[in-house]
């Protein structure tokens, strides 16, 4: 019996290999499923993509990439691994505004149920569209796109109440 074989890529939103341009902690890691780390990989400057082998199992690999202008860590994959096999594991690497893009509503719902002040939110929210490089308009266009996507479902009232607060938030 062989061991597996992990081909680990990273790559842009638009699926193109992203490159590491600068030093720093740029690794792969690799988790069993109950969140234990099993190996980590340093991917090099000038690199894309890493090759390891781990033993047959189920594992959770994730990238952490430190350069300007994009998340720290990558999106998350799951891969099931068996004797002998190759893989090859695809990790976008997003960018600061798609995670802004995609969390502030989640973020600011954590903060209103840990009861932050309305002042420190409305702080919050600015500070992240430009972060993120997102005009206010372009996310209160993109909340009330996802308030007329979920008014008319029924079971979906909290996620409404949710959208429209965070509407209200962006709004202040």
């Amino acid at each position: 019996m062989g061991v597996p074989r992990l081909s680990v890529w990273l790559r842009t939103e638009e699926c193109k290999p992203f490159t590491i341009r600068r030093p720093g902690l740029d690794y792969v890691v690799v988790r069993n499923c109950m969140g234990d780390e099993i190996t980590r990989v340093t991917v090099p400057v000038g690199e894309s993509h890493v090759e390891l082998e781990v033993p047959p199992g189920c594992y959770i690999v994730q990238g952490h990439v430190c350069e300007p202008g994009i998340n720290d860590f990558t999106d998350k994959a799951i891969v099931i691994a068996g004797c002998n096999q190759e893989l090859c594991v695809d990790l976008i690497v997003p960018r600061v505004r798609t995670c802004v893009r995609q969390g502030i509503n989640a973020m600011l719902r954590e903060a209103i149920t840990a009861r932050v002040p309305q002042n420190d939110l409305r702080v919050f929210s600015r500070t992240m569209l430009v972060a993120g490089g997102i005009s206010p308009e372009e996310m209160i266009a993109d909340v009330q796109g996802n308030i007329t996507a979920v008014k008319e479902i029924k079971e979906a009232n909290e996620v409404l109440k949710e959208y429209q607060t965070t509407l209200k938030t962006l709004r202040l």
